[in-house]
């Protein structure tokens, strides 16, 4: 009898030990719960940058989804952009090493995908980037860099026109609307699209914005918003 209650007792024990530690949850972003687990795992980041990505980028790609077709290049803008860019040889000969590249990448892909122990979540992976390279392998990297470099320019354009303007910032991939999209998600808070619980994880989340050390080049001159609301690719041809 006491052996079978220090066995069961024992048994109590362990099932007690296995019982997993409760998620601490920081926030949600469109009704989907955020963990602070979630946060660590991007511990390579800045704290801002890693918050950006649980809970801003969500936003950002689901309002960018919803009206995407205001953002699509149009054959006219394409064509702009092209003659604007290839007047660069250097600028040429790069997309030539890409498209080559991309061919070596899209061949090793294709093998690995072959492997009959690839995981399903690594096999979707894979499938996803086959695809992305086939469709840019398809337009030649140079056009599909033009496409994508033409609709994220239209997309902060049309953040910046439609949330109070303000100052912008050029980053090494870019120009971004950035008072603007500050204000945008603000409002998206207010909205209750997304919430961070921790009052000093959403201080950093807004850091982004408020940190006077600031990333990137704040532009703020007429000349920077002009450029940066007509880009060179969509002014009429006698003006390039």
């Amino acid at each position: 009898m006491v052996a079978s209650c220090i066995s069961l007792s024992g048994s109590t024990l362990a099932a007690q030990s296995k019982t997993p530690t409760p998620r601490e949850q920081i926030g949600e972003v469109l009704g989907k719960p955020v963990y602070r687990d979630q946060l660590d795992k991007l511990k390579d980041l800045q704290l801002s940058d890693a918050l950006q990505h649980l809970f801003g980028y969500p936003l950002f790609n689901l309002y960018h989804r919803e009206h995407q077709a205001q953002f699509k290049a149009t054959p006219q803008e394409i064509k702009s952009a092209m003659d604007v860019y290839s007047k660069d040889p250097v600028t040429v000969k790069e997309f030539q090493e890409i498209e080559s590249l991309n061919r070596e990448i899209l061949s090793d892909i294709k093998a690995q995908l072959k492997q009959a122990d690839l995981s399903q979540t690594e096999r979707q992976r894979l499938k996803s980037k086959e695809k992305q390279l086939q469709q840019e392998i398809k337009l030649g990297a140079f056009q599909f860099y033009v496409i994508g470099l033409i609709e994220v320019e239209k997309f902060e354009r049309h953040l910046y026109l439609s949330n109070g303007r303000g100052r912008i910032r050029a980053m090494m991939m870019g120009e971004e609307a950035f008072d603007a999209r500050h204000q945008w998600l603000k409002a998206q808070e207010k909205l209750g699209k997304f919430k961070i619980t921790d009052p000093q994880l959403r201080d950093s989340f807004y850091k982004f914005w408020t940190d006077q050390q600031q990333r990137g080049h704040i532009l703020n001159s007429k000349d920077s918003i002009k450029s940066f609301l007509e880009p060179v690719w969509s002014r009429p041809l006698a003006e390039k």
